[in-house]
């Protein structure tokens, strides 16, 4: 019983805790469409060359946060997601704003890009 009981207490701690978040408000649906409030939370992101381009560009689809919960990545790995943004979901980004964006990234997640095993 008294292994239980620090679980137990951590366990209703938890729920206790988790009851006092805020819940987000229920889709709505008029006909055949269909919408969801998104909270508002603001995050500065950290400085660099080019975090204006960012803010100006990304943004408007996902949240400032976004790229903060992404891995650090090599160089190419974020051309190809950027490329992606524009061809995939059709961000309307032109190609130098694209490398400016790029060099942000690098900037605050970026890792030098990997050396060709032959190269070694």
């Amino acid at each position: 019983m008294k292994r239980l009981f620090p679980l137990l207490l951590i366990a209703s701690l938890a729920l206790f805790i988790a009851a006092d978040e805020p819940r987000p408000a229920p889709a709505k649906v008029e006909g055949t469409v269909h919408s969801i409030t998104v909270p508002y939370g603001s995050y500065e992101l950290p400085a660099g060359p080019n975090v204006a381009v960012y803010l100006e560009n990304c943004v408007s689809c996902h949240t400032s946060r976004y790229v903060s919960n992404q891995p650090n990545f090599p160089r190419k790995t974020w051309e190809a997601e950027v490329t992606k943004m524009v061809k995939m979901y059709g961000a309307p980004i032109d190609d130098e704003k694209q490398k400016l964006i790029i060099d942000y990234l690098m900037t605050i997640r970026g890792t030098p890009d990997p050396v060709p095993a032959a190269a070694k």
